[in-house]
């Protein structure tokens, strides 16, 4: 089998068992799954910060100008504000 062909398998398979956990409400696998997802999420805060920043430095290390500061920083604005009144309105 591919292995394209397998992750779509493994994903089926994930989904269904998912599906039958949730449908029949089976309480032991709710606990185990809520402690593998916090652990997905730690993990994900943990590396996603230190990325941020080091992004951030990267490219104020890279501005050759004030001028190209201020056109980053109106630019950063302009998305945070459109993104954040998209996420108010859902």
């Amino acid at each position: 089998m591919k292995k394209p062909a397998l992750l779509n398998l493994l994903t089926l398979i994930a989904f269904l068992l998912g599906s039958a956990a949730g449908l029949f409400q089976l309480s032991f696998l709710e606990g185990f799954f809520k402690g593998i997802s916090d652990l997905f999420l730690k993990g994900l805060r943990f590396l996603s910060v230190p990325m941020i920043f080091l992004a951030i430095v990267s490219t104020a290390s890279q501005l050759q100008s004030l001028q190209e500061a201020k056109f980053l920083i109106k630019k950063i604005l302009k998305y945070t504000i459109a993104t954040t009144f998209i996420a108010a309105s859902i």
